[in-house]
């Protein structure tokens, strides 16, 4: 096998495991390698090796858990679960290792393809690893294993295949052998000594001496030679060396072989040298770089790149390996023999390596100019100096001067370029003036002889140069070489123009055309001025070329220019043109046309009888002015016909809006009424025509709302408004027929006149989103109106569902959820189209949820076609918690199990869970009711729900909680069903456990003796533990244990069996036990038997010598009969007997007093433990010291005694207040002297102050420190932070460059700082003033920050200004938040004021002492006199600012405790505001800026503001009700005093224009001021422009109130209503409109005018007749409310009206909340037939509050729609036995028959207990009355239980609690019932066998082919016997057939077999 085989096919090598052979019980281990490789050939043997493998002997029976070849070293690794590691070879199969590396065993190994080994693991987690060593290997083989006769030759293959070392002898001797026999090539099987050269890995044989070998040996005739297969050999297996690729290389050259080595280079076969590439370099230069590359010969390498043209390559070598070469010559050699290649060469050189250039660029020009190659020369340096830098000045010049000496158009194509800037301008001008370059030359030419000698060659440059060259000339050097020019030469007026109009805005036009004027150049003036006519914008320039273009003769062109022209100055052209007379006046007409001088213009023709020219102007020139020319004409009182002509003539050109504007200004609108219809007539589409059309109709009432709706081109924006004011429906037409484009105007007018309805129709058929947002935002005051509107009419009126969805939409977007649950009912719950539409009912229960939670319930009840789980969902998460509603949801989608967990996790009701469970019997729900009613510890419910639901998951819970509660006999029933879900040990073995707690002992033997798993040990041992023996008897019986079984029978006092079970148990122990027992039981025959065992063991007879004279004889009679024992002595042999003797004798030789002593010392001990025991009992009961429980009694002040301390108290405050601001004001100016007048020297001083202020404070607060603190210190570190910050920031705000006026008003902004921390930190609730004032506040602080921030110029100083600013509002907030804490320490407890100081002091010293530098250096500066007061002006200062500081901390303090935080920063504020003026007036400076006052004003102001402003009393519920009534009083009020002022009475004297300010000031005396402001603004509207004061029901509104109504009825079809609607409401005529309203179908607005103003528009019949037909569904509640507070007494006539339209539920509720239920009981009477839960809650409520127990038992059996437990547990509780008879009803209606049947116990209510249990079905129930009856004695109920309960109760049991009770008459009919219906059954069973068996002998009498056709008929009613009674029920209850079959047909657990009837009995 070859080793290319064994690498491709290692993976298939099939190792076979643990074969087995022979005898049973005896394996071998084989191991199988062959090759299962399918191209071996088809004559090639397969490779198959087999080898045994003998296991080590300490291991017989290991085997391999893994095997894996390694491809590596030719080996195969196996690994066995031993830990033995077996390494065998692969060509052979022989092993080669075997050895232990694991003393664990092994379980998963895996191979390693990086190190040829493996790694596997062990049992213990420890990961190993082998793998070969090769170094090693070889050696090993060949010394080690010398029991392996092949040993050489697997050490050879494995070193030859696998280049191992160690193999170098074997390979020289192989070598040497193979040479000597002259085998070179390999014969046979043979490798060959070629083959082994090539595989020596070490390269021993490849050397010099085996090439001369191999060349020494002559090739045998038609062979090769042998050194050719030599190298052939080694090119095959490896790549050659240095001499053996120089040997193979030097013939295969000079035969010219080139495919040969380009082959072997390819394959990287050769190791290149110099010497190889020298060889190879005459053969191929190609194949010589590839070697010189490799070999890195790096000259020969460029020799090879120039001898092969690739110059390029060059320069990238070089770069790459960083060589160095002289570049110079080998340029000269390029240079001659080729200058392009050459030049490229130059390029790279130049750009060299890195930057860096490789050659020196002068060199390169030096070789290149020396052979005269300027084009090359010029190409190099061209391409090195395009970088332009100032070091390569002189070679451009050097390159410059060569080009324009040699070149010079090379040189002009250099400059152009303008790629240099730094050569010498001056010679290269000189050499461009030399070589005739005269524009170049005054490029470079600085001087102005140079300049001017060169511009003698003007006519050499071109214009566009010399264009150019003037914009570098100054503006007066460039107007006087264009003098020049123009004075040198008259020909050069063109080249002038073009100058002059280039730089005319340099040099100025005035100027220039001064300059044509001076040479009398017109034509000069003319084109310059033309040409810069059109960017000119100077007036003059204009009417100048307009002068000029008349002067020589261009008429068009001024035309031209008067008609384009917008620049030139209109009124003095046209006074140009007027004065000039021209003939024809066409250019004034467009002067005119165009500045809009049109009246003029037409005066001017008119006067002047040009009418013709009118005509011309306005048919040709402009019709669009025709509207202005009529106007004129007009006005000029031009002829009709002159004008009507001229319209015709002009016909549709002419606008019709201005014309129209220009004709209604002189009310002349008729007068173009015929050219409007004939242009109609041509059907022109102009809007602007069909907008004067429009206006026209509309003016004469000609049908103008059917011109609206049916024309289609006027504008409806431009119509709608001319209607507005004339008629607001037509405005409405117009604005709709724009559909879309006018929507706000259509909102806007609609609004304005109370269209409500028009524009809810038309926002539901637009279906805009932006229209919608339009109208809901809540900025509308009109969108309650349109809601209303929407959800009554338009959306109710609409079938598309397009419109629908629109709507819903808009509502959602607009949130508003209480509207879109009234727009979703009135859609959803009114039969309309969509009421099953799926997603509106899903969005009305969710809007529902979220906004409305009361109506949700409702909602679900009546709504069937939702996504029931969806909303379930929702409602259950947290913002929600609608629970009740969840539950209902489930249930109603029939999910009872997510409808359970909401009774169990959400609502925690588990007896409305059981309810539920009960009611849908499902094995889910009960598991669920189980699990909690289990973790509720309610272990009988709990087992009996998983018993019904079958479910024995839970089985270890349940076992916990029974044996936690002790609760075994409900355990027993749940293991016995989880025995037949589960199979568990621990169940069988819980089961057996409650067996022996609940003492079923027979049970508990069955149970163990059949099959179970039940470890009966554990539990025998548990129940022994715990002194159950007897039940532990049993179960140690049945293992047996006979140790564990004498145990027990001893504990029960059974000593015989103990003692046999102790022969079986044959224990010492034991033995010891039943003998210790029986001793002491004086059972001494057993305790004999017992003892002859002990004896036999010694060291367990002292332990039984039990030291008592009543066994004393007994224990020597043992001892005595043990002698002879010969098992006593067994083994022990006289030391044996001695010691049973000496036992004797110690036994015997005890006294009593011995043992009397013993006693008595025990007893003594006893009692002293008692004793001490009872003292620690007396000790703990000892009682607690009573405490005085009596309070005193507080008298309560009189009210002067009140009056008096308020002001007293008012008093102390005033005097703090006053002392607060003097003292802050004293110690606030020798502060700032300290800071600003010694500013210049000692700016920063506070630092200073601030250690005295606290060492002061120490000082005078220092006893505090000797008191026990009041305050935690905790408070104190809090309030002491405050004050540091706020100081530290303070004083480094000092420390900048703020005025000190500044700081003392930023200082304000603590107050700004309070309320911020309230709001954030307090959550404090800040009124609308308190916000205003804030706001003032920070306006006045943005005002003075900016002042000191603006106040100095320089920006380091600003910047030092807003630092400080910044600083000051960090130390308001600091002192704020220490405010807040003082404040709220002092709501709490009373605060210290000196302790508090002190703390401060203290606490503050170390801060400020970090400040020392600081203070050290103003201390000397001040005690040297250096400031400007001197010695000691400072220090006093400094003192009078302490004092007065620490007086102002106190006083503040004190203040805090008294008031608030708040307070003390407002009497701060006027502080500092006083100190503000102290300071601006006599200690400043200079007076502060304007922008300081009024911000210092403003922040006061803000703090006034803030200190008036009254509490926010929005949330006070009991203000609400305030202001609500005396709202309503005011409106009567004001009601009757307007009618007091329209009376004549009231009116008397009173001017009528005066009575509005009269009725103001009426109210503003009862303190409705907001009103009077009201009734204010109104009396101001009332002369308003929009409204006509002169229209005839305005007349009578105002001035005839009385005959105000009558006009309305006569006139009510003419009236514009929406404004007659304003009208009356402005002046309180309400009665008038809730008329105006009614008949404007404004139905919600009448209903809420009446309930407004219900004195004066009040009427019962009209409102219910308005009631009927508004559209707002909360009108409804509103006008129930309204009823209850006004009209009680008519509330059930409302709602009988509106029942069909209101949700009673919500009804109910409402009128419930008043506390008026009884008021709507009629109305509540008539909607129960709807059997709604809140109307039958409340009924029910009224009935048991007026004990009305008939009315309220018809109620709740007829309906059940209300929560019944919870009035059965109301009920339960009532005085009144019926109402408790119905609570019994209500829990047998609901199936809690259990309780039903205790109340009615309790009240001895027995036929509703009889009644309830047969409802029930339960047989328990009926037994357990049966028995309570039997427990009572009540002979004639245990009858009439009997009868009414006869299909529940089982005859056995009726049979023994009548006998034991003596009670047989009694039970007599039952028991003859009860016989009959047996007989009866018998008796039928009977007669069907009978009947069955005569068919059996008909059908065998019968032929073999007869099949009857035809089924026997059933048993017919008619039948007697058992089938009769089949039918038909016992005497108790005739229809219930089934129950009365079942108990028939089965029975009966407790009867016994001898008492079951038989057909033959005949009675008892």
């Amino acid at each position: 096998m070859s080793t290319s085989t064994m690498v491709v096919s290692d993976a298939e090598f099939l190792p076979s495991r643990n074969e087995r052979r022979g005898q049973v019980g005896q394996t071998a281990t084989k191991l199988h390698i062959m090759d299962i490789l399918k191209n071996r050939g088809e004559s090639a043997t397969p490779f198959k090796v087999q080898q045994e493998i003998a296991m080590p002997p300490e291991a017989p029976t290991d085997f391999a858990v893994g095997l894996h070849l390694s491809e590596k070293h030719g080996v195969v690794f196996m690994i066995t679960k031993a830990g033995f590691l077996f390494m065998f070879d692969i060509g052979t199969g022989t092993m080669l290792v075997r050895s232990r590396v694991s003393q664990e065993t092994v379980f998963i190994t895996v191979g390693s393809a990086l190190t040829g080994g493996i790694i596997f693991v062990n049992k213990r987690g420890a990961v190993m690893s082998a793998k070969v060593n090769e170094t090693a290997i070889v050696n090993y083989i060949m010394n080690q294993l010398v029991q392996i006769p092949n040993r050489q030759d697997i050490a050879f293959t494995m070193a030859r295949r696998f280049g191992l070392p160690g193999a170098d002898e074997l390979f020289q001797r192989q070598f040497n052998q193979l040479f000597a026999s002259g085998d070179y090539k390999g014969v046979a099987l043979s490798h060959g000594a070629a083959l082994i050269a090539a595989q020596c890995k070490s390269g021993l044989l490849r050397t010099p001496q085996t090439i001369q070998q191999f060349k020494s040996v002559q090739a045998p005739p038609g062979q090769s030679s042998p050194i050719l297969h030599y190298f052939s050999t080694l090119l095959e297996h490896n790549k050659l060396n240095a001499l053996e690729s120089v040997e193979l290389v030097r013939p295969v050259v000079q035969q010219g072989r080139r495919e040969l080595i380009e082959k072997w280079l390819k394959e990287d076969k050769l190791e290149c040298t110099e010497e190889l590439g020298d060889i190879v370099r005459p053969l191929e230069t190609k194949f010589a770089l590839s070697i010189y590359l490799r070999a890195q010969i790096h000259q020969k390498v460029i020799q090879c790149f120039v001898e092969l043209g690739q110059i390029d390559q060059i320069v990238a070598y070089v770069k790459r390996v960083g060589y160095q070469a002289d570049y110079t010559q080998l340029l000269q050699n390029m240079v001659a023999t080729n200058p392009e290649g050459a030049t490229n060469f130059a390029k790279s050189l130049l750009e060299g390596q890195n930057g860096v250039p490789l050659i020196d660029i002068n060199q390169v020009v030096k070789v290149f100019m020396d052979q005269n190659r300027l084009q090359e020369t010029t190409s190099i340096l061209l391409d090195a100096l395009k970088a332009n830098k100032p070091d390569q000045a002189h070679l451009q010049t050097q390159l410059l001067a060569m080009n324009l000496q040699q070149a010079p158009k090379v040189a002009e194509a250099i400059l152009q370029m303008n790629m240099f800037t730094h050569y010498d301008r001056a010679y290269i001008g000189q050499l461009c003036e030399k070589a005739g370059l005269m524009q170049w030359a005054m490029e470079h030419y600085t001087d102005g002889t140079d300049l001017k000698r060169v511009m003698m060659h003007a006519h050499q440059m071109t214009p566009e140069f010399l264009i150019q060259y003037f914009s570098r000339l100054s503006p007066e050097t460039a107007l006087e070489c264009l003098t020049d020019l123009m004075r040198h030469n008259r020909q050069n007026l063109q080249v002038a123009v073009k100058v002059a109009i280039q730089y005319h805005e340099q040099i100025g036009a005035v100027k220039i055309v001064d300059m044509f004027e001076s040479f009398g150049s017109n034509e000069g003036i003319f084109y310059f001025l033309g040409a810069i006519l059109n960017t000119s914008t100077d007036p003059d320039v204009h009417f100048k070329y307009i002068q000029a273009a008349s002067r020589v003769g261009n008429m068009q062109e001024v035309e031209r220019v008067c008609r384009e022209s917008q620049v030139y100055d209109p009124t003095a052209v046209k006074n140009f043109l007027k004065e000039a007379k021209l003939p024809d006046p066409r250019p004034l007409i467009y002067v005119c046309d165009l500045h809009d001088f049109v009246e003029e213009l037409t005066d001017y023709l008119y006067k002047n009888s040009l009418m013709k020219y009118i005509e011309v102007y306005v048919v040709k020139v402009n019709p669009l002015k025709c509207p202005q020319v009529i106007g004129s004409l007009i006005d000029l009182d031009c002829s009709e016909d002159f004008i009507k002509t001229l319209l015709q003539n002009v016909r549709a050109a002419c606008p019709a809006e201005p014309l129209v504007e220009q004709i209604e200004k002189r009310n002349r609108l008729r007068l173009i009424l015929p050219w409007l219809e004939a242009r109609v007539a041509e059907g022109n589409q102009d809007p602007h025509l069909h907008n004067a059309m429009a206006k026209i109709l509309i003016d004469t009432n000609r049908e103008p709302e059917n011109f609206l709706k049916t024309n289609a081109f006027y504008d409806s924006k431009i119509v709608g408004k001319y209607c507005e004011d004339r008629d607001p429906h037509l405005a409405y037409t117009a604005y709709k027929r724009a559909w879309g484009s006018c929507d706000e105007q259509l909102v806007d007018v609609t609004n304005r006149n109370g269209l409500f309805r028009l524009q809810a129709r038309y926002l539901v058929e637009r279906q805009s989103p932006d229209l919608w947002a339009l109208v809901l935002t809540p900025d509308n005051q009109y969108r309650r109106n349109v809601i209303d509107q929407v959800v009554s009419t338009a959306l109710p009126e609409s079938t598309n569902a397009d419109e629908v969805s629109a709507t819903v939409k808009a509502f959602i977007s607009a949130d508003l959820p209480t509207e879109l649950i009234e727009l979703l009912e009135k859609i959803v719950l009114h039969n309309s189209d969509f009421s099953k539409n799926r997603n509106l009912q899903n969005l009305l229960v969710l809007t529902a949820i979220k906004a409305d939670k009361a109506r949700v319930m409702d909602y679900i009840n009546r709504l069937d076609n939702y996504d029931g789980p969806e909303i379930a969902k929702i409602a259950l998460g947290d913002p929600y918690g609608l629970y009740e509603e969840a539950f209902l949801i489930y249930k109603k989608c029939g999910q009872n199990a997510e409808a359970m967990d909401v009774l169990l996790e959400n609502i925690n009701s588990l007896e409305r869970a059981q309810e539920f469970a009960a009611r849908i019997n499902d094995k889910t729900v009960w598991y669920k009711l189980g699990k909690a009613q289990l973790e509720n510890g309610s272990v009988p419910e709990s087992v009996d729900s998983y018993l019904k639901s079958e479910d024995a998951t839970d089985y270890l819970e349940v076992i916990q909680a029974a044996e936690r509660e002790e609760n075994y006999e409900e355990l027993v029933r749940y293991l016995t069903m989880a025995r037949t879900k589960v199979k568990d040990s621990q169940i069988d073995g819980e089961l057996v456990y409650a067996y022996a707690k609940t003492e079923r002992l027979s049970d508990m033997e069955e149970f163990i003796s059949g099959t179970n798993t039940a470890n009966i040990q554990a539990v025998g041992d548990r129940l022994y533990d715990e002194k159950f023996y007897k039940a532990a008897k049993i179960l140690y019986a049945s293992i047996p244990n006979n140790g564990r079984l004498a145990s027990c029978h001893v504990q029960l006092g059974e000593y015989t069996q103990a003692v046999e079970a102790a022969k079986k148990a044959n224990n010492p122990k034991t033995w010891q036990e039943v003998n210790l027992a029986c001793v002491k039981a004086e059972q001494f025959r057993c305790a004999e038997i017992a003892g002859q065992h002990i004896i036999v063991h010694p060291d367990h007879l002292e332990e039984n010598a039990v030291l008592n004279s009543k066994i004393s004889k007994a224990l020597m009679q043992l001892l005595e009969s043990g002698l002879g024992n010969e098992r006593a002595n067994l083994g022990r042999g006289l030391h044996g007997r001695m010691g049973a003797r000496a036992k004797l004798v110690a036994v015997c030789g005890r006294t009593r007093n011995e043992t009397d002593s013993t006693i008595d010392t025990a007893d003594e001990d006893s009692t002293t433990d008692g004793n001490e025991e009872c003292e620690d009992l007396e000790l703990l009961s000892c009682p607690s010291p009573t405490s005085d429980a009596g309070e005193a009694v507080t008298k309560l002040p009189s009210p002067e005694e009140e009056k008096k301390c308020s002001d007293q108290r008012m008093a102390v405050l005033g005097l703090l207040v006053f002392l607060c601001i003097a003292c802050g004001c004293s110690c606030q100016a020798p502060y700032e002297v300290l800071n600003t007048k010694a500013g210049t020297v000692d700016k920063g001083c506070a630092h200073l102050i601030s250690l005295a202020e606290h060492i002061f404070g120490l000082v005078v607060t220092l006893r505090s420190a000797f008191r026990s603190r009041q305050l935690p210190l905790q408070w104190h570190i809090c309030l002491a932070a405050g004050s540091v910050g706020y100081t530290q920031l303070q004083n480094i705000a000092l420390g900048t460059q703020l005025p000190t006026l500044v700081l003392i008003t930023i200082k304000n902004g603590n107050l700004l700082a309070n309320v911020f921390l309230g709001k954030l930190l307090l959550h404090r609730q800040y009124g609308l003033q308190q916000l205003v004032a804030v706001v003032l506040l920070s306006l006045g602080l943005i005002l003075v920050s900016l002042a000191g921030a603006v106040g100095d110029n320089t920006t380091e100083n600003g910047h030092s200004c807003v630092l400080g600013i910044i600083l000051l509002a960090g130390a308001l907030l600091s002192r704020a938040a220490g405010g807040l804490v003082q404040e709220q320490l002092s709501r709490t407890r009373t605060v210290p004021v000196e302790e508090l100081l002190f703390f401060r002091s203290l606490l503050g010293l170390p801060a400020v002492l970090l400040q020392y530098k600081s203070i050290s250096t103003h201390s000397r500066q001040w005690f040297a006199g250096e400031i400007m007061f001197g010695w000691p002006g400072p220090w006093v200062l400094l003192a009078l600012n302490t004092v007065m500081d620490y007086v102002t901390r106190v006083g503040i303090t004190l203040l805090i405790e008294r008031t608030s935080a708040l307070t003390a920063n407002l009497v701060l504020t006027f502080q500092r505001f006083v100190s503000f003026i102290i300071s601006a007036v006599l200690l400043s400076p200079e007076l502060p800026s304007k922008s300081l006052w009024l911000g210092a004003l403003v922040v006061l102001a803000g703090t006034l503001l803030y200190a008036v402003a009254p509490a926010d009393v929005k949330g006070s519920p009991k203000v609400g009700v305030l202001w609500r009534c005396v709202r309503h009083s005011l409106t009567e009020m004001t009601s009757q005093m307007q009618k007091l002022l329209r009376s004549d009475s009231g009116c008397k004297g009173i001017p009528e224009q005066d009575q509005e300010v009269a009725l103001q000031r009426a109210l503003r005396c009862l303190g409705s001021q907001v009103w009077a402001k009201q009734l204010s603004s109104e009396a101001e509207s009332t002369g308003s422009p929009g409204r006509d004061p002169m229209r005839p029901d305005a007349v009578g509104l105002r001035y005839k109130p009385k005959m105000l109504m009558d006009f309305i009825k006569m006139n009510v079809q003419k009236l514009n209503i929406p404004k007659l609607i304003h009208a009356c409401e402005r002046h309180y005529h309400w009665e008038h409109a809730v008329f105006l309203y009614t008949h404007y179908d404004e139905y919600d607005q009448a209903a809420n005018t009446m309930m407004a103003h219900s004195p004066i528009a009040f009427a019962h019949d009209q409102f219910l007749m308005i009631m009927q037909k508004v559209s707002n569904m909360e009108l409804y509640y509103r006008a129930v409310q309204f009823y209850l507070d006004e009209q009680p007494l008519q509330l059930n006539s409302l709602l009988s009206t509106i029942t069909p339209k209101v949700d009673h539920a919500r009804v109910v509720q409402q009128v419930k909340k008043a506390g008026q239920l009884p008021l709507i009981m009629p109305y509540m009477k008539q909607v129960q037939q709807h059997n709604i839960a809140p109307v039958n809650e409340a009924i029910n409520d009224i009935y048991v509050d007026g004990e009305q127990y008939e009315e309220l038992r018809q109620s709740i059996e007829e309906f059940d729609n209300f929560d019944q437990i919870a009035l059965a547990q109301k009920l339960e509780k009532h005085e009144l036995i019926e109402m408790r008879r119905i609570a019994t009803l209500v829990y047998q209606k609901n199936k809690r028959y259990k309780q039903a049947i205790e109340l009615a116990q309790q009240d001895k209510m027995y036929k509703d207990c009889m009644d309830s249990a047969m409802a029930s079905g339960n047989q328990d129930l009926a037994e357990g009355l049966l028995k309570y009856f039997v427990e009572k004695d009540m002979k004639e109920c245990f009858a009439a239980c009997l009868y009414t309960c006869y299909d529940l109760i089982r005859p056995d049991i009726a049979l023994e609690l009548a006998w034991k009770s003596r009670n047989m008459d009694f039970a007599m009919p039952y028991l003859i019932q009860v016989m009959r219906e047996y007989t009866d059954r018998v008796n039928a069973l009977d007669k069907k066998t009978q009947k069955k068996e005569e068919e059996e002998e008909k059908q065998k009498s019968a032929p073999n082919d007869y099949v009857p056709d035809y089924m026997m008929p059933t048993m017919g009613p008619g039948l007697t016997g058992f089938g009769n009674l089949a039918l038909t029920s016992g005497p108790a209850n005739m229809p219930m057939m089934g129950n009365a079959m079942n108990m028939g047909m089965q029975q009966q657990p407790g009867m016994q077999p001898s008492m079951m009837m038989t057909p033959n009995m005949g009675g008892f």
